[in-house]
């Protein structure tokens, strides 16, 4: 059930969900976007319903990932203004998403597009909307004649069967690759439940995430079949002085690539097994960077390829991968692509706004931007689409084969900051949101830069079939045209691949991963 629920700012939440029957007031989250909540995210739970007050905020990575904890059955619920004024909304979040204006002004696209879409939704009878002062009743027994959504046994699928089979019968380094929704901590969990019975009570295992709730949950499980398991963040995991038999780091496309290689470096024993868990989409990015990663031991890649809290076709769900661009590349599949002709190469301006495209035609190409920048870069996250439409001085151009995105440049114009925190931002006191390049360089022996405009590189990409044709100095070059004069910068993870295309193209490396251009800087 997908419930858009119009009401005022002043009314209030605990309403609605006091009339609840209690079975349903157990089993929900309640979303008011704090810091504190946000930290406290319940993912990897199945629950039975959300209530996301977009009156706090609307952050596309919070809701698109809560969204996926909820079961087949269950209800989603976004409550806000009317819906047919939501793009006049001030949301007061805005400011955590772009640095200026710190006040939302009314009339953002993004917010258009999100009505836009909430609308031919509920055209179409995939998303019902109340009004609280006069449909609460109503609302009320919609939701307490929801189809149960309470846990299903807690056995384990044909895929995941194979795969704890597999771990159990071989000191296994391995990755499990699975999108949101797909059973992926319930295979972890299921793993651990097959080592208590098979009496393995003394078998060392180590669970790593960064979330600490996630890390008691998980050892709260654990001690519940009787199985000892130590929780470590992945800095910590160095301190740990046992040879554990089992580590399953979780989260892993989130990690620093170069922590993640010292933590397996310093577990690099033939008795130990190792799993890398990670999702595919939505907040952790396309694990891509995996694809780098240095592993002592080679690699054995398991995939869970089937929704377990929902159908396949889910609506829902649907909605969510098209709107929030959940759905990224899979990092495996992109890795050896035949090279390619671009059939007509010419470079255009992308200008992301309703305006211009239709609904349809602007989540394809949002999509399509998505996709092709989470191959550049491992978080890319939903509410990035929020920048592309709503944050000022971002410019974009692209290369299209056909209706297809092949390479796309995305930069934004930074600079000059107001002389008032020119000493603040030196002496690292403050630091001014959207603005990298000159802060940068300011703090690191070249406080003019302050006053500089600066065009700093965002994301730079090109589709892996399309790649070493010239595209991407294609992209820079027609760049550097429209701003000429003005000073280029960029920061990226130097690797030597990295390193020899900006040289090319004529930047220098000032920092370690820092690249600049059209400007003389020594240190």
């Amino acid at each position: 059930h997908f419930i858009y629920v119009e009401s005022r700012a002043d009314q209030d939440l605990p309403q609605v969900i006091a009339a609840l029957p209690e079975t349903l007031q157990l089993d929900l989250i309640l979303h008011e976007n704090t810091k504190t909540q946000r930290q406290l995210m319940p993912l990897g739970e199945t629950r039975k319903g959300l209530i996301y007050n977009i009156w706090s905020g609307f952050h596309p990575d919070t809701f698109a990932a809560l969204a996926g904890c909820i079961a087949e059955g269950g209800w989603v619920i976004l409550t806000g203004p009317p819906l047919h004024k939501l793009h006049l909304f001030q949301d007061p979040n805005y400011d955590k998403i772009s640095s200026w204006p710190h006040i939302c002004p009314a009339n953002t696209s993004y917010l258009k597009m999100l009505q836009a879409s909430l609308q031919a939704l509920a055209s179409s009878k995939q998303l019902q909307v109340y009004d609280q002062t006069t449909d609460l009743s109503r609302l009320i027994l919609e939701l307490s004649t929801a189809s149960d959504t309470s846990k299903a046994d807690f056995t384990a699928t044909e895929e995941q069967a194979k795969i704890i089979t597999h771990i159990l019968q071989h000191k296994t380094w391995g990755t499990l690759f699975a999108n949101r929704g797909f059973g992926k901590t319930t295979c972890l969990k299921l793993l651990m439940q097959k080592l208590s019975e098979l009496n393995r009570l003394s078998y060392e295992v180590i669970y790593v995430t960064e979330r600490q709730d996630n890390r008691k949950a998980m050892a709260n499980w654990a001690d519940s079949i009787g199985l000892t398991l130590k929780t470590a963040t992945l800095s910590g995991l160095q301190q740990w002085k046992i040879k554990p038999a089992l580590i399953m780091i979780d989260e892993c496309a989130a990690y620093n690539v170069a922590l993640l290689e010292k933590s397996l470096a310093h577990f690099n024993h033939s008795e130990i097994s190792v799993i890398l868990a990670t999702s595919l989409d939505g907040y952790e990015g396309s694990a891509r960077n995996l694809n780098k990663l240095k592993s002592p031991q080679p690699l054995k890649h398991f995939t869970l390829s089937h929704p377990m809290r929902w159908q396949a076709d889910d609506a829902l769900d649907q909605w969510i991968k098209r709107f929030f661009h959940a759905e990224t590349m899979n990092a495996l599949a992109i890795e050896h692509q035949p090279l390619q002709k671009p059939d007509h190469l010419e470079v255009s301006q992308f200008k992301p706004c309703l305006e211009q495209l239709h609904l349809s035609e602007l989540e394809k190409q949002l999509g399509q931007w998505m996709s092709l920048m989470s191959l550049a870069h491992y978080r890319t996250r939903p509410s990035d689409t929020r920048l592309m439409l709503d944050a000022p001085h971002q410019y974009f151009w692209h290369i299209k084969s056909g209706d297809d995105v092949i390479a796309g440049l995305w930069v934004s114009l930074e600079g000059p900051i107001a002389p008032y925190l020119h000493q603040p931002i030196l002496e690292r006191k403050r630091r001014v949101k959207g603005h990298l390049a000159p802060q940068y360089l300011a703090i690191n022996g070249k406080p003019e830069s302050l006053s500089q405009q600066w065009v700093r590189i965002v994301r730079i990409a090109v589709k892996p079939e399309f790649q070493k044709q010239g595209l991407g100095k294609q992209l820079l070059k027609t760049c550097m045209t429209h701003f000429k004069g003005l000073p280029f910068a960029v920061s990226f993870k130097a690797d030597e691949q990295v390193k020899a295309f900006w040289d090319s193209v004529g930047f220098t490396e000032v920092k370690a991963g820092f690249f600049v251009k059209n400007i003389e800087l020594k240190f």
